[in-house]
């Protein structure tokens, strides 16, 4: 039998890169968040694009959605690519 103190956390992370408009995101959120995923063992972590980590940060709050936090991509060296968990300088 489990006891809650030997749980361990599980992660759902969605890394959106440079793919969807500001639209797409906050439809994906609306929909995402409409799950019920209402797990206390699940993070669930967004990494949109950085160009709309801001808004995407207001429309969860303005919405009340507290079952997903935000989390941004580090800066890549390299002007363009695909550098996993990167966004071009």
């Amino acid at each position: 039998m489990e006891n809650s103190e030997s749980r361990h956390d599980r992660y759902l992370v969605a890394n959106w890169k440079c793919n969807k408009s500001l639209e797409q995101a906050l439809e994906w959120i609306d929909d995402f968040s409409g799950m019920h995923l209402d797990d206390p063992g699940l993070s669930i972590l967004l990494a949109p694009p950085v160009l709309w980590l801001s808004q995407c940060a207001e429309y969860l709050v303005s919405k009340k959605i507290t079952s997903i936090k935000l989390c941004a991509q580090d800066v890549s060296a390299f002007p363009s690519g695909s550098y996993t968990g990167s966004i071009s300088a």
